[in-house]
């Protein structure tokens, strides 16, 4: 499915965002899985929930926020998931987080945007707070296509008072991962 800026907030958009990848909602989930040591734990881009549902139902004593840009796809989110829901942006990054993560998002977004997304969670983040982020490090450029090679994120992440590591993913491997733990 191709996306114009109009779409984002449409229903095609929740449609595609419902699809479970053929078990890579499982697979997203373990990665991001070290994110929710402690609450609460922020989902970057949640959508309708997709994953931020399944979290919450295996973290059950976690406290879990939702943030998406995106007032129409929170309303379905709202029927997946309990966890305060927040319509905004990197503005919006509530303080005092223990985690936080975002899977198929980043992508999407201008690398300015992604960099300043990384800085607010970095200033939230509690000692010991991790954030485990999804990304593409190349490829396709265009209005939602934009990577950033390894090398620039974790610049950002240091930058944002973060130890990082950059993996490769197995199942999609397109996709990197960047964990940052705040010291």
């Amino acid at each position: 499915m191709t996306w114009d800026h109009a779409d984002l907030a449409t229903a095609d958009r929740a449609a595609w965002d419902d699809d479970d990848w053929d078990g890579g909602i499982d697979h997203c989930c373990d990665r991001i899985a070290p994110a929710a040591r402690r609450g609460p734990v922020l989902d970057i881009g949640c959508g309708t929930g997709r994953l931020l549902g399944p979290m919450e139902h295996d973290h059950p004593d976690i406290e879990f926020i939702g943030l998406d840009t995106s007032a129409v796809m929170l309303t379905h989110a709202v029927e997946r998931c309990e966890a305060e829901l927040i319509c905004g942006s990197y503005h919006a990054v509530p303080r005092a987080l223990g985690g936080a993560y975002s899977v198929v998002t980043f992508q999407h977004l201008h690398p300015e945007t992604q960099a300043a997304y990384v800085a607010a969670v970095g200033a939230a983040l509690m000692p010991g707070g991790r954030f485990v982020l999804q990304f593409v490090p190349v490829g396709d450029t265009g209005p939602l296509c934009h990577p950033v090679p390894e090398a620039v994120m974790a610049l950002w992440f240091t930058a944002a008072g973060m130890d990082v590591t950059v993996t490769t993913d197995e199942m999609f491997p397109t996709w990197r991962w960047a964990t940052g733990v705040k010291p």
